[in-house]
């Protein structure tokens, strides 16, 4: 396939000029055996990356080693000075691929089967065949869904994306609600959406357009099975799938559609490794979250209760997880009471994950912990600061969703910040 470069002259100029020596790029490497360390990156080439090893005084060992990307899980960059903010404004629009791939956009028209599009990596173009959904009010969906409020909208829009068939679907916002229609999207200007229904084509007002989504049309060409998918997430939460991944001045990488981008080095967060061998339940979008206070009383304001909602990959106080001194860089910190529910995107056969109270909190806290597969219930324990974290694996063969219950132990301890370390399922 041939590769369609994204990337500009600007942005490989502003590469080359502020990337940093490869020496002083830190990362934390995972392997699938669970093992973590810190390390210096040196280079990632081929199938192999080259690491030297750094101990918890910071001090670099005088060896490095060669890992194979097929025995790494998670290769996560440490910046410093570039930590993204959890109240970072959100994207107003977002750009979804076939491949999997979505990343946001300040701009974008659609003309004679192309995107052209505006972002932070420069004026990009992109077939129309290669994109999944256009989402044109992501900022309204996702201040609705963090604010809890306007659930229909939600619900339209995801019921929208399930839909499927070969008609795209045109999704409308008119005054806060939603409406979808199957038709033909022929194109995007800056004011309008060109949209066929019914034997009619229509300019609908773009302000109008909530997003659109594209239909599985027969292909003329087949397209090759691609077996080997990493994920790679730049500090601006764009996903990547891509099959080529090296690094020398910059980070360069190729997505499954054939898609060629560099970024500086300080730009990229994390790259997954796993390859849907292992997926970590805080990479999931959950069916489901309940958060019940111990006495329930009218007027809970929304941040108190966005407070004990879970974190993903993060404590309950937006901390490391961190039990027992051990820092897990994926996870789930969770309070009492709260049920959270995940529909498994795929059959797997075990669950892992380490339990227990985070250091923030410990020697205090006090829970029930339970774990249901489906409808069975798969664990159950009672937990206190006091004792030590709990390695946990089961046998999820067969189930469709995991449900994470935390409860108030015996003491109704209010310092009940429980972590679920490395919380995965695997294959």
């Amino acid at each position: 396939m041939k590769t369609h470069t994204f990337s500009i002259l600007a942005l490989i100029l502003l590469c080359s000029a502020i990337a940093p020596c490869l020496a002083e790029v830190s990362v934390s490497v995972q392997e699938n055996s669970g093992a973590v360390f810190s390390a210096k990156l040196l280079d990632i080439r081929e199938n192999v990356i080259t690491v030297q090893p750094v101990d918890e005084a910071g001090a670099a060992s005088s060896s490095t080693r060669e890992i194979s990307l097929d025995e790494l899980s998670l290769l996560a960059f440490v910046h410093p000075d570039n930590v993204v903010a959890e109240g970072q404004k959100t994207p107003p629009m977002m750009i979804v691929c076939a491949d999997g791939s979505a990343f946001a956009v300040a701009d974008v028209t659609l003309a004679d089967g192309k995107f052209q599009m505006k972002s932070a990596w420069g004026d990009l173009e992109m077939k129309q065949a290669d994109a999944a959904y256009v989402l044109l009010m992501n900022d309204t969906l996702e201040a609705s869904a963090a604010k809890k409020a306007d659930a229909d909208i939600q619900k339209v829009w995801e019921g929208s994306l399930a839909l499927g068939g070969s008609d795209d679907i045109l999704v409308v916002d008119r005054e806060g609600k939603l409406s979808y229609y199957r038709g033909a999207i022929h194109g995007m200007t800056d004011s309008a959406v060109r949209f066929e229904m019914g034997g009619d084509t229509l300019n609908i007002k773009r302000d109008r357009v909530f997003g659109f989504i594209f239909g599985k049309k027969p292909l003329a060409v087949a397209v090759p099975e691609k077996t080997v998918a990493w994920i790679l997430t730049d500090t601006d939460g764009n996903r990547w799938m891509t099959k080529k991944i090296s690094m020398k001045e910059a980070v360069t990488w190729e997505t499954i559609s054939g898609y060629a981008f560099s970024s500086p080095v300080e730009k990229i967060a994390q790259i997954d490794f796993s390859d849907g061998k292992i997926v970590y339940l805080s990479s999931l979008k959950p069916e489901s979250v309940k958060w019940t206070p111990y006495i329930s009383l009218p007027g809970i304001s929304a941040s108190r209760e966005e407070y004990f909602l879970p974190r993903m990959d993060r404590s309950v106080n937006g901390n490391p997880l961190k039990m027992n001194g051990r820092v897990f860089l994926r996870g789930i910190g969770m309070t009492s009471r709260t049920e959270m529910t995940f529909r498994l995107p795929d059959r797997y056969s075990r669950l892992e994950a380490t339990i227990g109270l985070d250091d923030e909190v410990r020697p205090n806290g006090d829970v029930l912990v339970v774990i249901r597969g489906d409808e069975t219930e798969l664990f159950r324990a009672e937990m206190s600061g006091r004792d030590a974290p709990v390695d946990v694996e089961l046998d999820i063969k067969g189930v469709r969703r995991v449900t994470l219950f935390v409860d108030y132990g015996r003491n109704m301890d209010i310092s009940d910040h429980v972590d679920f370390g490395d919380v995965k399922v695997t294959k």
